[in-house]
């Protein structure tokens, strides 16, 4: 099977179980994100100003790359714990070709999210500007690579799709709280700053939005971030694909 075809069939399988993972683990938490993205902002900007909204809305749009690739990530290493990939390996398939398109796959699909909490802020706030969307895709894209990359480190060992589940919960609340949405991460002390940039690749993203972060900076920190938890995650996944066999 070539690579064309090995996508293709991924891809169609990612679709598929969706269907039956997606109102339980990713479709709650998202649809929480999206409704705060278009009711808090405008309470905040009543109530506090604008700058206080936005700044809210700088840390909502990176988290929405987090609320999807978290549970999609635990949901493909439970797949594949389950032997959902095994067809694949017996025509021949790489577990690093599998992995490395579960991952890319799981990224589009947590880009598309981020995209329409960009058209939702941008349409009803005006917010980012013009020239930060494009940036800012490209990092989230960058960004949900890595957090895919840590869900499956921390899921790795587990098998039972019971404890998966409340990993999942768990690691949604944790980001969700331990990434700068509610507030800037220079409010945080100096290591606990840099214990949250270097576990969240996408926490320098709502720094950047916020305009904390210069561009060089975030990118310096985003990128070897998102790397080093990606080819973790490949290697681990790779080798619970070859344990199925």
């Amino acid at each position: 099977m070539n690579a064309f075809n090995t996508l293709k069939v991924l891809i169609s399988f990612q679709l598929s179980k969706s269907r039956h993972s997606a109102p339980t683990v990713i479709v709650s938490p998202l649809a929480i994100a999206f409704t705060a993205i278009a009711i808090l902002p405008y309470a905040l900007s009543k109530s506090y100003g604008a700058s206080v909204a936005k700044s809210i809305l700088a840390g909502y749009i990176p988290l929405l790359a987090i609320l999807a690739a978290l549970p999609a990530a635990i949901i493909a290493v439970i797949e594949v714990s389950a032997g959902r990939y095994n067809h694949l390996l017996l025509s021949g398939v790489s577990p690093h070709l599998i992995s490395v398109s579960i991952f890319l796959i799981n990224a589009a699909l947590s880009l598309i999210i981020v995209v329409l909490g960009l058209v939702i802020s941008k349409v009803l706030y005006n917010f980012p500007s013009h020239e930060n969307i494009s940036l800012v895709i490209f990092l989230a894209f960058l960004g949900t690579i890595g957090i895919s990359g840590l869900a499956v480190a921390v899921s790795y060992p587990f098998r039972n799709p019971q404890i998966s589940g409340l990993i999942v919960s768990l690691l949604v609340i944790l980001f969700e709280y331990l990434s700068p949405v509610y507030y800037p991460i220079t409010a945080l002390p100096r290591i606990w700053a840099e214990v949250v940039l270097a576990i969240n690749p996408l926490a320098s993203v709502m720094g950047f939005l916020r305009g904390t972060f210069s561009l060089k900076f975030t990118m310096l920190v985003t990128i070897p971030s998102s790397i080093l938890w990606t080819v973790i995650g490949i290697i681990l996944l790779s080798r619970k694909i070859m344990k199925t066999i």
